[in-house]
């Protein structure tokens, strides 16, 4: 099982959607990532809000976990419309200032919150990140980087790393240094998808800043 976002779509003029196909049986990442809260192309909040809470009641009914991951779209939600979507995710993703928004919003604790779901992954920039899964809190340093070039696209390559810990079953700390590495090589980079590590290199990166081998 390879994992992969899901990619929402909506198209002008009609506002056509593309829904979870059938055969979807993995974990998916539905994360938004919008320039504005008015939403793209001029779509009103409230349209993208409903196709969002669409999707998720598509998982929900097929039994798919899902990273519900609202990025720059996070304003767009108000609590009960958050809650909703955390009484069906399997994992939350944030920024640390999404983070506290969230927790404003639905007027919980991050550990409130982290009962909830499997796991809860807050990321901190050049501070690393953290995970708050099972009452424990897993501090995730940063990985070694030989410049930094563009962070651009870089929670998008953090993400690559955790589902695939995720689908595979690594624990915390591994899945969360591994993001780490994939963040670290992203950044290194210009442009959001001008890079393409083997796996070789990838497994170098991770030994080097961590010291032991995963997978």
């Amino acid at each position: 099982m390879a994992p992969f976002y899901y990619v929402l779509q909506i198209h002008e003029p009609l506002g056509v959607r593309e829904l979870v196909p059938a055969t979807m049986k993995v974990g998916l990442l539905l994360r938004l990532a919008f320039s504005s809260a008015s939403g793209p192309h001029g779509y009103q909040s409230t349209v993208i809000v409903g196709v969002l809470q669409e999707i998720r009641a598509d998982f929900a009914a097929r039994d798919i976990p899902f990273v519900f991951d609202p990025g720059q779209g996070l304003p767009m939600f108000n609590g009960q419309e958050l809650t909703a979507f955390l009484e069906q995710a399997s994992y939350l993703a944030f920024n640390d200032y999404e983070s506290r928004l969230f927790q404003e919003r639905t007027n919980l604790t991050l550990a409130q919150i982290s009962e909830r779901v499997k796991a809860v992954i807050v990321t901190k920039g050049g501070e690393g990140s953290e995970i708050h899964s099972s009452g424990a809190v897993y501090n995730i340093p940063t990985a070694k980087t030989e410049q930094v070039s563009d962070p651009t696209g870089c929670g998008d390559a953090y993400r690559a790393g955790l589902l695939y810990g995720i689908v595979r079953g690594m624990d915390w700390e591994t899945t969360g240094r591994l993001a780490a590495v994939m963040g670290a090589i992203k950044i290194e980079q210009h442009g959001t998808q001008n890079h393409a590590p083997e796996p070789d290199a990838i497994a170098a990166r991770f030994k080097n800043s961590f010291g032991y081998s995963f997978g």
